[in-house]
């Protein structure tokens, strides 16, 4: 690997580190009370830009209350089942995005305009993966059986198949497997077939 390319993900990957545990910081002030049950980063395979995403407890029942009382799809649901239905199944309902600042966007963004890191390189899932390698051994999850119940990963692309392979990689075995018998619990609910 190049040296410029090398010293380009060290200074991405501290950088990115950074921002991650400040945005941690104000999440946890601001959802205080919160039970996390998930952590990932979202970013496109082209790997152009990275933000965060948290998944809570309360936040999966305020969207599985609202879909029992308020969709036709839902109805005849119990809100611990359509807790279960949406739990894995669509990241898009009930998690807390939080993007980066302007400054840390271009500062991510500058290295394919530059054509110092090329798309789709590779490089953002690798930063990525480090980052949460490293929150992880800080304890930022937790520890023990605190730790087991958050699952942390990577949705990197539009594979959704990515972020278990990551999950199962950055999480202990319980966690994964709790995981994935409420993955294979919310397609049975779904009518689906499950991806594991």
């Amino acid at each position: 690997m190049d040296d410029n390319i090398a010293s380009s993900i060290a200074n991405r990957t501290d950088k990115l580190l950074q921002v991650t545990i400040e945005t941690i910081k104000k999440f946890k002030v601001e959802h205080k009370g919160e039970k996390l049950y998930s952590f990932t980063f979202v970013a496109p395979s082209e790997g152009t830009s990275v933000c965060c995403a948290f998944a809570t407890e309360e936040g999966l029942t305020d969207i599985a209350t609202d879909y029992v009382n308020n969709s036709v799809s839902a109805r005849g649901n119990t809100i611990d089942r359509q807790r279960m239905s949406l739990r894995w199944l669509n990241p898009d309902e009930g998690w807390h995005y939080y993007f980066f600042n302007d400054s840390f966007c271009e500062f991510w963004l500058d290295p394919f305009t530059n054509k110092e890191l090329l798309l789709f390189d590779g490089s953002t899932e690798t930063i990525c993966l480090e980052v949460l390698k490293q929150l992880d051994m800080m304890n930022i999850f937790g520890s023990g059986t605190e730790r087991d119940s958050v699952v942390i990963g990577l949705t990197y692309g539009s594979d959704p198949d990515d972020f278990l392979k990551f999950a199962e990689n950055l999480n202990s075995p319980v966690a994964y497997r709790k995981m994935c018998d409420e993955i294979r619990e919310a397609c049975e609910i779904n009518g689906l077939d499950s991806p594991i």
